[in-house]
């Protein structure tokens, strides 16, 4: 479906540290592209603006209403660089291919999308209830191993599954998301439900549908230190398949089911080596208070293999033998 596209008094947000962003956040801007005072006009397009919901180094999210549709919306907006140009362009202009082509109850529905006045360049989507799965993970810190065990059933693994299933669609549809990360799962609540949205597809790679073995030259991609997979920390490796997803799919998951990082935290360089040395302690050893069966481990940690010729060759893969590891057939 996606083969043939081509990457197709107002509040004042000034240039902190990045902190999350709901919907997503572009990445891919060089260091040294410093970043203005934002300012975003009271009317944008159509849109009246609102509160600010969340803001990334390259994006800022807020609430806005649509006068044509009776109801508030999210309105995502990419920041400019100090010289005015959007420099991420590239990778804008693939998100919103992307979501414009998807049509799954796991990718959020892209509302409406364009170039304001003032040259702003905005995405519209619905305005969600929820928390990201990283916002959830905070959340936990400091509770005792049975609540971690029970949220891990309840609501990460659910979500796990529900966010492969997604993945399992992208892939049928030729892309692959290369950046999977508990802060782009967004947990929507709505009664006793929940449901997982798979979030940011910025740095993603449109292409055939590339199965193991299939090759895609010049396919390259972006990420995040400590959940990319080795060959896409390889800038020689021009082949990415679906299992550099599985790996991610394996980094969400380990961290679902230890309530912890597949790497411990610093520097990126360190991350990144880390990763290329498969130097990952098995799941069920790292927490061995949360008592993760043994064959769950073993899953994980066959996701999470420097070879990818030795990971699950799908996510629906990956996710059935997941599933069956903690709830058996």
């Amino acid at each position: 479906m996606l083969r043939a596209l081509a990457p197709a008094t107002t509040p004042c947000f000034s240039s902190p540290a990045p902190t999350e962003v709901p919907f997503g956040t572009i990445r891919g801007a060089p260091r040294s592209a410093a970043r203005p005072e934002f300012q975003l006009p009271e009317q944008l397009s159509r849109y009246t603006i609102g509160r600010l919901i969340a803001r990334g180094g390259m994006s800022v999210v807020v609430e806005a209403t649509d006068p044509e549709r009776g109801e508030r919306v999210a309105l995502k907006v990419l920041r400019p660089s100090a010289d005015g140009r959007h420099i991420e362009r590239e990778a804008w202009d693939r998100e919103v291919s992307i979501l414009s082509a998807l049509r799954h109850p796991g990718v959020i529905q892209l509302l409406d999308s364009g170039t304001a006045s003032g040259g702003e360049l905005y995405l519209v989507m619905p305005l969600l209830q929820g928390r990201s799965a990283r916002a959830e993970i905070v959340s936990m810190k400091g509770c005792d191993a049975g609540a971690l065990r029970a949220a891990t059933i309840d609501s990460l693994m659910p979500a796990f599954l529900q966010v492969a299933g997604t993945l399992q669609y992208a892939h049928d549809c030729g892309v692959l998301h290369c950046d999977l990360k508990p802060s782009n799962i967004f947990l929507v609540r709505s009664g006793t439900r929940e449901r997982a949205l798979l979030l940011d597809w910025g740095v993603s790679v449109i292409g055939a549908h590339w199965m193991p073995g299939d090759r895609a030259t010049g396919a390259r991609s972006g990420g995040t230190p400590g959940y990319m997979s080795p060959e896409q920390i390889d800038r020689t490796v021009t082949d990415l398949d679906v299992r550099s997803d599985v790996y991610g799919l394996g980094a969400l998951l380990y961290e679902f089911c230890t309530w912890q990082p597949a790497f411990r935290k610093g520097p990126p360089r360190r991350l990144l080596q880390a990763a290329m040395a498969g130097a990952i302690v098995p799941p069920h050893m790292r927490r061995p208070d949360l008592q993760i069966p043994r064959r769950l481990s073993e899953v994980v940690m066959a996701a999470l293999d420097v070879d990818r010729r030795n990971r699950p060759g799908s996510a629906a893969a990956l996710a059935e033998a997941a599933r069956e590891a903690l709830f058996g057939r």
